[in-house]
């Protein structure tokens, strides 16, 4: 859509509609999905028995990538800073790191217990955090080139801070809880990859250091008997979103004037269920949360100051996963049947941008023209003839000028519009908006090439073109079954005008 077509003062942030849906071609079941850093490629991951990984051109709507490994659910996803990496989690206790230039497999790990969310550091690409669904089971820190991983036992980290800081000052901290006896259920980093947030079975939050891997402070943020089961961070690292057990959203505050301080919270108040998931907006104005229900498809939107804006009522059928565009008004659910649906905001068109006068009619009219509208005028004419007088006099002005100075100058402007300008198709240019000097080249498939749409080969039935592969077998087997039958009658006929001739 033209941008001036756009009227600014009825534009919505707000996405109010589905506009369209994604659907498996082989109709698969979609369970989680992810966008890149600048949302033109969406990674869904696939449900059971066929844990594969769709990877979607959001602007083309269609499939450029497709991965098998996985048995099991894929229940986690997570991108590159630079995109040309993807690190998914299954159910059957795997977790596979890929390159998606080429579809390959760069690691692969497998575990006893099922993987709840893995995801990359931030910062740096050798590093992951995974949480495992096993109840009683930490965190673990793994490192890809040395293959390291580092159990983080929230307990034993409190012990050695206090510890440590009893016998630096000998007094005992109160950052902490000296009697901590939790159980991490969820984990993430920050934006910048500085913090580990742990959340546990008690209702608390632990901050972890990654420096200097200590945990340097705890906070409440429930009862006791609640259970944190997802954290999220704005864009602009001011605020952090917290989903627990007891049905309620809670915005915490990042700033360093109310650091860790609860800022309100969210719930629904008619049908007090539990939510699903939750996310930030890409400007950081709203929160929204998907409801965890069986036959409803509800997404609540409020603002960061605590009013309801949306209530989105999709189809009849329960909701898995919920995410927001990373820089447009866009809203991304999947259902229990699989269907991603992308809910889009409403643009009204402005016409009247173009011209003041621009009226919008309600019905169409029957235009009546004049009778002299398109007739040709004299004044045209008499401008014809002022023209040809002015050519006339340019030349004999031109008549005491050196002629060769005259063609060069013409032919250099002739060459100058004949140059063609050179425009490069395999590189993206840096957004100055949307990147900073620290960050790499965000990757983009600029051409897809058959070998390496899937990490499979063409005579696998799972590769999206194995039904072209078997029809092109089939085409070239007739042709040369063909071919062959014209040349034996060929040399039928030879044989037999041979005989022929020697009788």
């Amino acid at each position: 859509m033209n941008l001036c077509l756009i009227d600014p003062f009825k534009q919505s942030d707000v996405p109010e509609a589905v506009e369209y849906y994604l659907v498996d071609p082989k109709n698969i079941k979609s369970n989680c999905a992810s966008f890149n850093r600048r949302g033109t490629l969406l990674a869904v991951g696939c449900a059971s028995p066929i844990g594969k990984i769709l990877v979607w051109d959001f602007d083309t709507k269609k499939i450029v990538r497709t991965l098998y490994h996985h048995t099991g659910c894929v229940n986690s996803i997570s991108w590159s800073r630079n995109g040309k990496k993807l690190l998914t989690a299954s159910n059957d206790g795997s977790l596979v790191l890929w390159d998606l230039p080429t579809s390959k497999i760069l690691y692969s790990l497998e575990l006893e217990s099922p993987i709840l969310f893995a995801e990359f550091h931030p910062r740096n690409n050798d590093l992951c955090l995974i949480v495992l669904q096993t109840k009683g089971t930490d965190p673990i820190l793994l490192n890809f080139k040395t293959n390291e991983q580092t159990p983080l036992n929230i307990k034993s980290l409190v012990q050695n801070y206090i510890k440590k800081e009893e016998s630096t000052t000998g007094i005992t901290p109160t950052c902490v809880n000296s009697n901590y006896n939790g159980m991490a259920t969820f984990a993430s980093f920050n934006r910048k990859g500085e913090k580990i947030f742990f959340g546990d079975s008690c209702g608390m939050i632990s901050v972890l250091d990654f420096k200097s891997m200590t945990i340097d402070r705890q906070f409440k943020v429930a009862s006791s008997n609640t259970t944190v089961k997802q954290i999220e961070f704005s864009r602009n690292n001011r605020f952090m979103l917290v989903s627990s057990s007891d049905k309620v959203l809670r915005l915490i505050s990042l700033e360093s004037t109310n650091l860790y301080q609860l800022i309100r919270e969210y719930q629904d108040s008619v049908n007090r269920m539990h939510w699903k998931k939750c996310c930030f907006s890409s400007n950081n104005e709203y929160v929204v949360g998907g409801m965890n229900h069986k036959s409803i498809h509800s997404i609540f939107i409020w603002s960061v100051s605590g009013s309801l804006v949306k209530d989105l009522e999709g189809p009849k059928e329960g909701l898995a996963d919920v995410l927001w565009h990373p820089l447009r008004p866009i809203i991304v659910s999947i259902s229990f049947t699989g269907v991603i649906y992308v809910w889009t905001a409403y643009f009204e068109e402005n016409w009247s941008s173009f011209a003041p006068d621009f009226q919008e009619l309600e019905e169409n009219l029957e235009y009546v023209e004049d009778e002299d509208e398109f007739d040709a005028k004299d004044s045209d004419n008499e401008n014809g003839e002022g023209n040809n007088n002015n050519n006339n006099n340019n030349s004999s002005s031109s008549i005491g000028r050196n002629p060769y100075k005259k063609i060069k100058t013409q032919q250099e402007l002739n060459d100058k519009n004949s140059e063609e300008e050179f425009v490069d198709v395999d590189h993206n240019d840096r957004i100055t908006e949307f990147s900073s000097d620290e960050e790499e080249d965000l990757f983009c498939f600029s051409a897809i090439d058959d070998r390496y749409v899937t990490n499979v080969k063409f005579d696998d039935p799972r590769h999206p073109l194995y039904e072209k592969y078997q029809k092109d077998k089939e085409n070239s087997s007739t042709t040369t079954s063909t071919t062959s039958q014209k040349k034996e009658k060929s040399t039928k006929k030879e044989r037999n005008s041979d005989s022929k001739k020697r009788k």
